[in-house]
């Protein structure tokens, strides 16, 4: 039983030992959950979170209103621009300007056709009657002068319409290219959207990660709890029922111990009495036969049978005294192990009880940690229940942000087909615009001949009308002469001078006659050279056609090289700022995850051996963290201190034909105004970097001359290898 005990007892000391690192196990756990969770928390609170990325969200949910609302109003703008210029109107204008022309060439030639007809009438009427009345066309000029006024004022109204139609087409080309580098800014802000998205759900997919392994690890933390607390309880009910059973022990050897103290106590007097018989009956022997002889009486027979009765009881108190004490010797060997085995179990109580209290003082204890357990557990739960809602809500903002980039997407898709319709819309309007100019410059040179033409008749027409007047004033003199010659005179030769002066009038007549057949053919030779030219004018302007759509595609192939060319260089932006990152924030937590994760990055596995020394190992993870160091205030000096120059070579016309919205300078903006044209932002890294600077000045500042040498000409190889 003794062993039996010690066994139990050790076994009892073993439980409390596994429950005390039982204990330190969860008070383990619980501090790298409080730890995980304030990463969490400080990762929340990092920038580039949630927040910010929902307020840019919402700042490019403003500015896609703000684009929509300008869309629609130049959507309306060139509604109203169509229906109040259509190209049909325009046509008809044209159409109608061109009739006006032809109506007055018609007049013009009608009138030369007429007035050469008088003049060949007037002819014949001087051969035929001698008379010499000559009818003036006064009326047909003046109906030309005031069509050709018409005509000219048309034509000015059509000039001012024409300005303001190119006035507009031009604003309207500086919209569609303002409109065209805001699509495109958008476009690159919808994809750094997109790949801060993508990071978040990666970001979400690993805490949601690490929220199941913090589940699944609290879950196995009260399933050891609640195992803990059976066994706990089950090792109670075996101390007490163990103590239970030794107290009945003990119980039961007092209640032997007393019986054989009063067994003891009753031999004891029984064998005074026995003792004092046995004096009596050695006193009455000896005084039997010390005194005179007895008489000798005549022998009784009953006599020996008392003396035998006597002897038999002598024997038998012989025999029971005896066994009284080898009964005593029995019981007193007895009586000593009772005494010492309760004197064991005295001690053994006394350790049970103190194990007791201990026990008592360790359940107290298991009991507060259970209930601090609890209650971090609960509130461990609270918090992955704060995680979980806030978990839902962020799927919930992100179906949301979904559906808006779905819906701004196909905003954009709306905007480009309107853009390509208002595009096409232009072209053809700017090919209208081309011919009508084209019209009108045919038509001012036109009317630039007539106006010519028609001052040379006019001038014509004067000097014939004057001549006219002089002629007849001469024929009226002449006439008069004749007349008093033939009343007083006798007659000359007079009549020979007249008839002269009449036939050089009408060589006068015929040479004007001539000139206006002249005029007339002239007249007909601009009119096939016009019809020639409007044939030119439509081959070029088909020329032209052929001519933009070549002049499209070369500048199509010039935005598609510029793409290609920033594609490729903000995905080297983007790797670097990961390998940066990798390398900074990778060899403070964890050497070998940052290989492998740059040999993810870099798709080729690096082997490095296994026995290498720990110094080496902390030397290159110094190295490289110094020249990731290096090269990032490289890159932010050369950020800061660099000038923004437009793309040469073959992306100049494009930049030329496409010009975007000027925002500032070409000097790099501050960081305030890149972070809300959505670019990056370093003051965090700069940070960090100054914080690695430190520490690592503060490890390397007892290290020796010779490998801080040795290590800077090193530095100085792997940055400048870097920086080239």
């Amino acid at each position: 039983p003794k062993e039996n005990r010690d066994q139990e007892i050790h076994h009892l000391k073993d439980l409390v030992k596994e429950k005390d690192k039982l204990i330190q196990q969860m008070t383990d756990d619980s501090k790298s959950l409080h730890r995980e969770l304030e990463t969490v928390h400080r990762k929340m609170k990092e920038p580039g979170n949630v927040v910010e990325l929902r307020k840019k969200l919402q700042i490019e949910k403003n500015y896609n209103g703000e684009l929509t609302k300008m869309v629609t109003k130049l959507s309306k703008e060139l509604e109203v621009f169509k229906e109040d210029r259509h190209p049909e109107d325009l046509e008809d204008m044209v159409q109608r300007e061109l009739n006006l022309s032809a109506d007055l060439d018609r007049k013009i030639m009608d009138a030369i056709e007429s007035e050469s007809e008088d003049f060949s009438q007037r002819k014949m009427e001087l051969h035929a009657c001698n008379s010499l009345t000559i009818k003036p066309v006064e009326q047909d000029l003046e109906k030309i002068m005031e069509q050709y006024l018409d005509i000219k004022n048309k034509l000015k109204t059509q000039t001012k319409l024409n300005t303001e139609l190119s006035h507009q087409r031009n604003e309207l080309e500086i919209e569609r290219e303002m409109m065209k580098g805001q699509i495109s800014e958008y476009e690159s802000r919808i994809l750094q959207l997109k790949s801060d998205y993508e990071r978040e759900c990666k970001r979400n997919t690993n805490l949601s990660e690490e929220l199941s392994s913090k589940k699944a690890a609290v879950r196995n933390l009260e399933v050891q709890v609640k195992k803990e607390k059976t066994a706990h309880q089950n090792s109670q009910m075996e101390d007490s029922n163990m103590i239970e059973m030794l107290r009945i022990k003990l119980t039961a050897s007092i209640n032997t111990e007393q019986h054989l103290r009063d067994n003891n106590l009753s031999l004891k007097e029984k064998n005074k009495q026995l003792t004092s018989q046995l004096t009596a009956l050695k006193c009455q022997i000896e005084s039997k036969a010390g005194g005179p002889p007895p008489e000798i009486d005549i022998p009784t027979p009953e006599v020996p049978d008392k003396l035998s009765d006597l002897e038999r009881e002598i024997e038998d108190l012989k025999t029971s005294l005896q066994t009284m004490e080898s009964e005593r010797n029995k019981y007193k060997k007895d009586l000593e192990i009772a005494i010492e085995e309760t004197e064991k179990l005295l001690s053994n109580l006394m350790i049970v009880e103190g194990d007791k209290d201990h026990l008592e003082i360790i359940q107290r204890r298991l009991k507060t940690t259970i209930k601090t357990r609890d209650e971090e557990i609960e509130w461990l739960q609270k918090k992955i229940k704060g995680l979980t809602e806030a978990e839902e809500k962020r799927q919930q903002q992100k179906s949301d942000q979904d559906n808006e980039l779905k819906s701004l997407r196909q905003e954009i898709k709306n905007v480009r087909e309107v853009m390509h319709d208002w595009q096409i819309d232009t072209d053809q309007m700017s090919q209208q615009l081309r011919a009508s100019l084209a019209e009108r410059a045919q038509l001012t040179q036109v009317v630039a001949a007539l106006r010519k033409s028609e001052e040379e008749m006019g001038k014509r027409f004067n000097e014939a009308k004057a001549k006219e007047e002089k002629l007849q004033g001469i024929i009226d003199e002449l006439r008069g002469q004749v007349r008093g010659e033939r009343e007083y005179n006798a007659p000359r030769g007079v009549e020979g001078q007249f008839v002269q002066s009449i036939s050089e009038l009408c060589g006068k007549l015929e040479r004007y006659a001539d000139e206006k057949s002249i005029l007339h053919e002239k007249l007909i030779a601009e009119r096939v050279e016009r019809e020639r030219l409007e044939a030119r004018i439509r081959e070029l302007e088909i020329l032209g056609q052929r001519v933009d759509e070549s002049e499209m595609s070369s500048k199509f192939q010039r935005l598609y090289g510029k793409y290609i060319r920033v594609d490729s260089k903000r995905k080297a932006l983007a790797f670097q700022k990961r390998y940066l990152l990798c390398v900074i924030g990778g060899y403070q937590v964890s050497e070998e995850n940052t290989l492998s994760v740059l040999a993810k990055l870099t798709n080729t596995e690096r082997c490095y051996s296994v026995f290498e020394s720990r110094g080496k190992v902390r030397f290159k993870s110094a190295v490289m963290t110094v020249v990731s160091v290096l090269r990032m205030k490289w890159l932010v000096s050369r950020w800061r201190q660099g000038i923004r120059r437009h793309a040469g070579g073959f992306v100049v016309e494009a930049d030329r034909s496409f010009l975007g919205i000027q925002r500032g300078v070409e000097h790099s903006p501050p960081v305030r105004e890149k972070r809300a044209n959505g670019a990056l932002n370093y003051e965090h890294f700069l940070e960090r970097i100054s914080q690695v600077q430190e520490t690592f000045g503060l490890a390397m500042a007892g290290k020796k001359k010779g490998t801080s040498g040795f290590m800077l000409r090193v530095i100085r190889i792997q940055g400048f290898s870097l920086v080239c």
